[in-house]
This record gives C-alpha cells, sequence and structure tokens, in this order.
C-alpha cells in the first residue's frame, strides 16, 4: 500500500515539475516576443516586459487599447492572489 501510495505521490510530482517547466518556458518566450514588438513600435521602456504584471499592460499597448492591458493586469495579479489565499488561509 505505501508502495502505490510513494507512485502516486511522485507521479503529482513529476506533473507539478512538468507544468512549472511549461510556465517558465512560455514566459520567457512571451517576454522575448513583447519586447521584440515593444521594439518595433519604438515604446520607450521595451525592457518591462521581463516584468511579469507590466508586460500584459504592453500587450494592450501594442494592441493599442490600453484598457485592455490594464484588464490583463489586474486579472493575473487577481489570479495569483486568490492562489495565494487558497493555499496558504483554506488550509
Amino acid at each position: 500500500m505505501l508502495g502505490i501510495l510513494s507512485a502516486i505521490f511522485y507521479f503529482f510530482i513529476a506533473i507539478f515539475l512538468v507544468v512549472l517547466i511549461y510556465l517558465l518556458i512560455t514566459y520567457f518566450f512571451e517576454s522575448i516576443a513583447i519586447t521584440k514588438m515593444c521594439n518595433n513600435l519604438k515604446c520607450k521602456y521595451s525592457f518591462m516586459a521581463w516584468f511579469p504584471f507590466y508586460n500584459k499592460y504592453l500587450i494592450g499597448k501594442i494592441a493599442n487599447s490600453k484598457v485592455e492591458g490594464v484588464l490583463l493586469g489586474i486579472l493575473n495579479f487577481f489570479i495569483v492572489i486568490m492562489f495565494i489565499y487558497f493555499l496558504l488561509i483554506e488550509n
């Protein structure tokens, strides 16, 4: 019985690591893409694409809709806050 539980635990750890690696790679390539698009549009602070919530604002700026960028940033911040809430407070 203990061997089965250990196998299930390692399986979920492996899934967690795969998802984490995927998110890091996605963030890396998204930041590179936003930086290149900002450079093409001659944005003043294209290096800010590497900051987690500000890069969503830059997406809105690239699309000529800063409101959408602000909403994306707020939604991402809300997701992080809810994750922390359910992780720490609900336990």
